[in-house]
């Protein structure tokens, strides 16, 4: 747990500046504040490093995923799997692949299993693997629209 600003111990962490671009990696507190960083919560593993991949292959589970594109763009995957109608679900490998699909420079793995939810305009569109249903998950992230931007889908 960081414990102040002075603190050097580093963390796994995805985050956004206030310029809008995504960094992924061990950061202290400190680097993060140097950095000017708006948001950012813990992950594991980085998945694209500048355009590449970084991440040994390993099993399948559902799997949630976000990166970013050179231009800013960011990506954000879920996949089911764990035995819905006899999916296993996605490897890192696979994963990784897509991001690089959609141009990712920067990806990273979040929280997958029974935490592997996604959410689009109030509809689950996912089929989480617990037993009951969605269930609450620590850390989201949400995407808003930008304040008084116009919507072209209403």
């Amino acid at each position: 747990m960081i414990t102040g600003a002075g603190s050097t111990a580093k963390y796994p962490e995805i985050a956004f500046t206030s310029g809008g671009q995504m960094i992924a990696g061990d950061y202290s507190l400190s680097e993060l504040q140097q950095k000017n960083v708006q948001e950012a919560l813990s992950f594991g593993p980085v998945l694209v490093l500048n355009g590449q991949p970084t991440v040994p292959d390993q099993g399948y589970n559902p799997r949630t995923a976000i990166g970013q594109t050179a231009s800013g763009k960011v990506i954000l995957i879920v996949t089911d799997g764990r035995g819905q109608y006899g999916q296993l679900g996605a490897s890192m490998a696979d994963i990784t692949e897509l991001m690089l699909q959609y141009h990712a420079v920067i990806a990273a793995d979040l929280d997958g299993g029974s935490s592997t939810t996604m959410v689009y305009n109030g509809r689950l569109v996912n089929t989480p693997v617990d037993l009951t249903g969605a269930r609450s998950v620590a850390t989201s992230i949400v995407v808003m629209p930008e304040v008084g931007a116009v919507r072209n889908d209403v």
